[in-house]
């Protein structure tokens, strides 16, 4: 009878770690941790952004979204030229 090895724990949340980095290209309203992926930035720099009223943001009940095309607006916006001081 073959035996079963066993799985290790980090193997299952190696696994549920690289499920949580793909972002569905079809949603439309981002949740905040999808922004903060897509701009490299933490999760609660977005809080900070969305509160603030700097991101663009839906309100649904108690979520709070970002449109995907007013964050590319956004990005747009907020764009410096390569030629900028740090």
């Amino acid at each position: 009878m073959p035996r079963e090895e066993p799985v290790c724990c980090t193997e299952i949340n190696t696994k549920e770690v690289m499920a949580m980095n793909v972002i569905d290209l079809n949603v439309e309203l981002l949740k905040a941790m999808e922004v903060a992926r897509l701009l490299g930035i933490g999760r609660t720099k977005v809080y900070e952004l969305m509160s603030a009223g700097e991101l663009p943001v839906v309100r649904i009940g108690r979520f709070v979204r970002v449109p995907r095309r007013s964050l590319a607006a956004w990005i747009d916006s907020h764009t410096e030229n390569s030629g900028a001081a740090w």
